[in-house]
């Protein structure tokens, strides 16, 4: 998508186009990134030392000090002007997930008690799913994972936003990927991440009850 595009939805203006994949914060590492600049104390620290970063919306009297190679954007209120865009993409195209059928091996073990969304969930062979569990849009759960009593998968994660004076959570657009015999134990949360990526947590990671695991945390193989 192009910046030219995404003035047609926010209140931006465009100082010089350019392309981007994803949206993401300024230390993401996710492919040609569209990020907000809405501090100048960020500049040097976290943007000019992203790679991944593509795309930039800012504040008028930043965007001089923005590299001559990332596309950008000026808007009075930047932060708010890349909420407006992630909220559209997410609601209005397929730009972060294209859905799918709920897809259950026959060979996994899912309680009747348990709720899985009827779209946008993977569930493989020898995964045992308890009573009580809620398995939201955009998971992706291995083989012989077990995810324990009361357990949710996939929730949206903490992330209140302020613009004019109102307080609201932002929508989230990612997932989260479950490995190979991870344990979740009882009444644990998984997050989805805020954007299009994913939460993971890898191989053999066995997690004790009441654990919140927070959008885009990456959890690597065999932790307690």
């Amino acid at each position: 998508m192009r910046l030219s595009e995404a003035a047609r939805i926010a209140p931006l203006e465009v100082v010089r186009d350019g392309e981007f994949e994803s949206l993401g914060l300024l230390s993401y590492d996710d492919p040609k990134l569209l990020v907000t600049l809405y501090d100048a104390r960020f500049l040097r620290r976290e943007l000019l030392q992203n790679p991944h970063i593509a795309c930039v919306i800012t504040k008028p009297e930043l965007a001089p000090l923005i590299p001559e190679a990332l596309g950008v954007a000026i808007a009075e209120d930047p932060k708010r002007g890349f909420y407006e865009v992630h909220e559209y993409l997410l609601r209005c195209t397929d730009f972060y997930w294209k859905d799918f059928p709920t897809a259950i091996s026959p060979e996994a073990c899912v309680h009747p008690g348990a709720w899985i969304a009827p779209r946008n969930v993977r569930i493989g062979r020898g995964t045992v799913i308890e009573p009580h569990v809620t398995v939201l849009e955009r998971t992706l759960i291995g083989e012989d994972a077990v995810v324990r009593a009361g357990s949710v998968i996939g929730a949206d994660g903490f992330d209140p936003k302020e613009f004019g004076g109102v307080i609201r959570m932002t929508s989230h657009a990612g997932g989260v990927a479950i490995h190979d015999r991870v344990e979740i134990q009882a009444n644990c949360v998984v997050c989805r991440g805020v954007f299009g990526a994913l939460t993971r947590i890898e191989e053999d990671t066995k997690l004790s009850s009441l654990v919140n695991i927070s959008h885009h945390v990456r959890i690597g193989r065999r932790c307690r």
